[in-house]
């Protein structure tokens, strides 16, 4: 079941803060050292001060960041909001020339083991959760949303939130960078949240994005209750969006390869072809439709390398399957080994160029890039050989593969338009 609760949100304040455009920001882990720097000059309060800082991620620097924040609390810059409540948050954009919109909300959700049915769907790395922990136990404050899903096909809940938006002018009305507009609207009706309430405590839910902020908040709240510390530390600030919404959209994660030693293409495709039927062609749109229009029940990926001019879709041979997916059993679901990232981990990148799961994890011959014709337009940097172009997973696998109990490999999902930091905060109050 999923306990949640509502809360009294802390939001920049309007009379002190014009355009909220300029001091809000992506999470924290979409944002690049060129990008920090450009947040970190359009507003002296823009929220990446606190999440990014701008130093090195030092315990100095999150103590830093943690007294900006009770600077800005102090100040009025942010301002706690009277009643509690949920949020709803609602998202248009526009992905591949369609119009899309999805609606969910804001919230605080329980986090832990056992009465609490939170499932992850894909692996973490240590680094982010180690450097998230620091500024968690400096700041005490959930500064960012964990993107969280349920399924209610009746969409009950998505109706109450629709009728809110329909009703009542937003609180915030923003367009992001990327031309999608985010707007926020507070629910502090005592029926309406008892009806949220008791919908959702019905409900599993599954971590879309976040995996690194939840097993951060997991880990702190373990050790404040191992020090004896009571508060509302098992609470962590979340966005719940139903599966059954029209407006989801998971976008593909490609893979860029870097420092193989000896790596020729020729040699690297002679091995694949035992299992892969290896498809050639001219041009990149070629590749793009190929991988489009192709099955979805086979495996197939685009490859591109700097040492040919050709432009090539890999897929695995049907007579090739059963040996692949004994290859990569290893106690794995029938839904795991069927997802293409899977494949490719195991069956091309593992087999073939020798990387292992840890120097997957630690992106080690490896980076991991949104945007096809980004991808390889990155090809002109020097450091780079090859790149893997993949599909994007469907959200039907992302919930398969959860309720497995299983976590794809890291980077499988990118779920599109991200959620803004800085909209709605919540600062935890532990006793100690």
């Amino acid at each position: 079941m999923a306990d949640i609760f509502p809360l009294k949100g802390y939001r920049y304040n309007a009379k002190k803060i014009e355009n909220l455009g300029e001091v809000v920001s992506p999470p924290y882990d979409k944002i690049g050292n060129d990008e920090k720097q450009k947040y970190l000059s359009k507003n002296p309060y823009n929220i990446v001060n606190i999440i990014l800082g701008h130093g090195e991620h030092t315990a100095k620097e999150h103590q830093t960041a943690a007294e900006k924040l009770e600077n800005w609390i102090q100040n009025q810059i942010l301002i706690q909001d009277l009643e509690a409540g949920f949020y709803v948050y609602e998202q248009e954009y526009e992905i591949g020339g369609i119009k899309k919109k999805r609606i969910g909300f804001a919230g605080l959700g329980k986090i832990g083991e056992g009465e609490t049915s939170i499932k992850a769907h894909e692996e973490t790395m240590e680094g982010p959760k180690a450097d998230r922990l620091n500024l968690l136990r400096a700041a005490e404050a959930n500064l960012g949303h964990i993107f969280m899903m349920y399924s209610d096909e009746k969409k009950i809940v998505r109706q109450l939130l629709v009728e809110t938006s329909s009703q009542e002018l937003p609180l915030i009305d923003i367009k992001d960078e990327q031309g999608n507009i985010h707007k926020l609207w507070s629910i502090t009706d005592e029926k309406k949240i008892d009806l949220i309430q008791e919908q959702m405590q019905k409900k599993d839910l599954y971590i879309a994005d976040g995996h690194h902020r939840y097993q951060t908040a997991l880990n702190f709240k373990q050790e404040c209750e191992k020090k004896g510390y009571q508060g509302d530390f098992d609470r962590r600030l979340m966005t719940f969006f139903n599966f059954e919404d029209p407006g989801l959209t998971i976008l593909a994660t490609h893979r860029l390869l870097y420092g193989i030693e000896d790596f020729k293409t020729e040699d690297f495709l002679k091995g694949l072809s035992e299992n892969f039927t290896i498809q050639t062609y001219s041009r990149p749109e070629e590749m793009f439709n190929e991988l489009d229009n192709a099955d979805q029940v086979n495996n197939v990926f685009g490859f591109y390398s700097k040492d040919s001019e050709k432009y090539r879709v890999i897929s695995l041979a049907e007579n090739s399957r059963k040996v692949i997916m004994d290859q990569i059993n290893h106690g794995h679901s029938e839904s795991w080994k069927s997802l293409d990232v899977a494949v490719l981990h195991k069956a091309i990148l593992e087999k073939h160029l020798g990387f292992d799961k840890k120097a997957l994890a630690q992106k080690q011959n490896i980076d991991y890039v949104r945007g096809r014709e980004n991808t390889l337009k990155r090809l002109d940097d020097s450091c780079y050989q090859a790149c893997f172009i993949l599909r994007p997973t469907p959200v039907s696998m992302v919930k398969k593969v959860a309720d497995c109990g299983e976590r794809m490999p890291q980077k499988s999902t990118d779920f599109y338009p991200k959620l803004l930091t800085g909209l709605v905060l919540h600062k935890l109050n532990i006793k100690k």
